[in-house]
């Protein structure tokens, strides 16, 4: 298994942020983290975000900065709160941010959902400024 964050700007998929490189085992535990700044003059804002790996007496953390011009939004968390089964090659999101400047911001946990089924983006998500999704993947041949 291993871990990644996606990141969607007005709807628009960007580079991949983070990539847990190393490899998640069944025992391991996955966290992930991250923490808004911003700056005095509110010209930019800039979201750090973290993966760490516990396994027994180890620690392995993967970090990234991403800056974003002007102040920030309003923004909703959400982790996921039901138990899902994890399938072979397909991503599942574990928490997801939303954040925009002009709207409020309606979260509905079944959007997630479909976008884990289906690899699609729901159009409710491409009317925000910014969709951060945290994921996880089960891939043939890793534990």
């Amino acid at each position: 298994m291993y871990a990644f964050v996606e990141r969607f700007e007005k709807g628009v998929k960007q580079e991949q942020e983070l990539d847990m490189g190393m490899e998640i085992r069944k025992k391991s535990q996955l966290l992930f983290a991250y923490d808004w700044k911003e700056q005095e003059d509110e010209k930019e804002h800039w979201l750090r975000m973290r993966a760490s790996v516990i396994d027994g007496g180890s620690i392995g953390a993967t970090e990234k900065d991403v800056i974003f011009k002007g102040p920030r939004g309003g923004s909703v968390t959400h982790q996921l709160s039901m138990s899902k089964p994890i399938k072979l090659n397909q991503p599942l999101t574990v928490m997801a941010v939303l954040e925009d400047n002009e709207q409020g911001i309606i979260f509905r946990e079944q959007l997630v959902t479909q976008y884990d089924e289906t690899g699609e983006l729901p159009s409710e998500f491409l009317e925000y400024d910014r969709v951060i999704l945290f994921r996880v993947k089960l891939m043939e041949g890793r534990s």
